[in-house]
């Protein structure tokens, strides 16, 4: 068993997928490649329309061949090791890291996954933090879910997180206290807890910035 988010250092935690690393995207690339793309649509464009692979409408992504692609897909480590990885998120957590502000990496994937995303972060220069995932007990419907009572549950010493997921935000508790960073928002989605809207790495430097009342930028 690996560590639990009680045993991490103090500090924010971070989301991996669509936080840090595009995998959706490439799932959608490999989609399209596999069962076709009707519309014309770049992956990217899949991506804002409908966040998952697996939501898109297409009679050909809904087939039991493509689902049963899909599903494996989604816990192939060759997948998770081609992921690319979003702009800025490099540069700006390795300023935060040197600040000693980060606490580990918060994901819903697999504990099967562990190695590879170590190993991806390693490969792509990202700050080597503890890798805190989802419980295998944990379905991964309900995996947004155990996240946000992870993070109630374990503030203040986990102080907050970055998160790309509106779900994970809704999910956490009227009484939440710590300082919440959507990844990718326009607006909140929320206002009766701490969720700062940051639609890209700049603003999530910024907005930490100015909470913490610290300079990042070199």
């Amino acid at each position: 068993m690996g560590k639990t988010l009680n045993q991490a250092p103090s500090g924010i935690a971070v989301d991996i997928d669509e936080t840090i690393a595009n995998t959706v995207e490439l799932l959608m690339q490999e989609m399209q490649q596999r069962f076709g793309n009707p519309e014309g649509r770049s992956a990217q464009e899949l991506v804002q329309l409908h966040q998952k692979a697996g939501r898109v409408p297409y009679p050909e992504w809904q087939t039991p061949e493509a689902k049963t692609w899909l599903k494996e897909a989604v816990h192939s480590e060759d997948v998770h090791r081609r992921a690319p990885e979003i702009t800025g998120a490099r540069e700006t957590l390795t300023r935060l890291h040197e600040k000693g502000l980060l606490s580990c990496y918060l994901t819903v994937r697999d504990s099967s996954l562990t190695n590879v995303t170590k190993e991806w972060l390693e490969l792509n220069g990202f700050p080597i933090l503890d890798i805190i995932t989802k419980p295998d007990y944990v379905k991964n419907r309900h995996g947004d879910a155990w996240k946000a009572l992870e993070l109630h549950q374990n503030h203040p010493h986990i102080t907050g997180i970055i998160d790309n997921s509106a779900s994970v935000m809704t999910n956490l508790p009227g009484n939440y206290a710590g300082q919440a960073y959507h990844f990718g928002a326009e607006a909140p989605v929320r206002t009766d807890i701490k969720i700062t809207p940051c639609n890209n790495w700049s603003k999530v430097e910024m907005a930490i910035q100015k909470e913490r009342n610290i300079p990042l930028n070199p």
